[in-house]
């Protein structure tokens, strides 16, 4: 729980990819504009290994402690919900990898199933979220004319 007049953290589910480099970047601009602090969650899931090599570079290419770092065992998506509320987060910002239809079916999504049951504001950071903001401006003009087209729909 949060100490007495403490600010809520924006909590990013992290486990060391493009995708959560993303989110993390993401965090950081919503973090900047609102004076909260990041803090990072990582889930190690049954059969799996933390790799402290992987961490601790991922880590020092984003500038932060390896204590910024929140370690878990479980399932991704309930111990990110778990965290978020143990920490009272604001928002919890997760990176997803793009799937959609059947593989997301077959392979469950973890941004999905956390944004079911997480007691705070779950953001997704899709795989086009790279260039965002660019500028501060926003999104460029052709994935808006994609977006008005409903390209990629199922």
């Amino acid at each position: 729980m949060l100490a007495a007049g403490a600010a809520p953290p924006i909590l990013v589910g992290t486990d060391f990819s493009d995708g959560a480099w993303t989110a993390l970047r993401r965090a950081r601009w919503l973090a900047d504009r609102s004076s909260l602090r990041v803090k990072l969650v990582h889930v190690v899931e049954r059969g799996g290994t933390a790799d402290p090599a992987a961490r601790a570079g991922w880590l020092d290419r984003a500038g932060l402690e390896v204590e910024a770092v929140e370690i878990r065992h479980g399932q991704a998506w309930l111990e990110l919900a778990r965290a978020a509320m143990s920490h009272d987060a604001a928002a919890l910002v997760v990176g997803s990898h793009g799937r959609s239809g059947l593989q997301l079916v077959e392979l469950g999504s973890t941004a999905s199933r956390v944004s079911l049951v997480a007691p705070c504001p779950v953001i997704v950071i899709g795989p086009r979220a790279q260039e965002w903001p660019a500028g501060g401006t926003g999104r460029d003009t052709q994935l808006s004319h994609e977006i008005e087209q409903g390209v990629g729909d199922a």
